[in-house]
């Protein structure tokens, strides 16, 4: 019954985050030869502005897990500035901030570095989703970006009608 339970509730989480866009759509495979915003081409410029963010890990070796949510901002040149909240197996880091560095590729592809993480992406839709993936050895993680709409700044502070 417990396994029952912690399956539906697993199911019921994963279908959620699909359903709220935190969880990015899968872009059919490139043609030959162009990259993933059909051959134009990507940048450091590609990033930039606030992106929402939902981290997914796993502490190895002992199996539990790692959740984040929060917010980044890239600025266009290659520099990234990250505030969330963590989840490490129950215990809760609220407001951790941390400066990184990222280069991208013109194929879409790109890496991001902090004092102590490494990471691969891949920019989906010209930079509007990212997907990262942790290349550290012993780490599992991934890390799913969601820029946010230019009018977010301009609606924040205002009272609703």
């Amino acid at each position: 019954m417990k396994r029952t339970l912690t399956l539906l509730v697993a199911v019921v989480g994963v279908a959620s985050l699909f359903a709220l866009g935190l969880v990015p759509s899968v872009p059919p495979a490139p043609a030959a030869g162009s990259n993933l915003n059909g051959g134009e081409g990507c940048s450091n410029a590609s990033l930039e502005g606030r992106y929402a963010l939902w981290s997914d890990g796993t502490n190895v070796p002992s199996g539990t897990p790692v959740r984040g949510v929060g917010f980044a901002t890239f600025d266009g040149e290659g520099n990234l500035s990250v505030t969330n909240t963590v989840n490490n197996n129950g215990t809760i880091v609220e407001d951790q901030t941390f400066e990184a560095t990222y280069a991208v590729n013109q194929d879409c592809t790109g890496r991001i570095e902090t004092a102590s993480a490494h990471w691969a992406m891949v920019l989906i839709d010209e930079g509007e989703q990212v997907v990262l993936l942790r290349i550290d050895p012993g780490r599992v993680a991934t890390v799913f970006y969601k820029k946010q709409s230019s009018g977010h700044e301009k609606k924040q502070g205002q009272n609703e009608e």
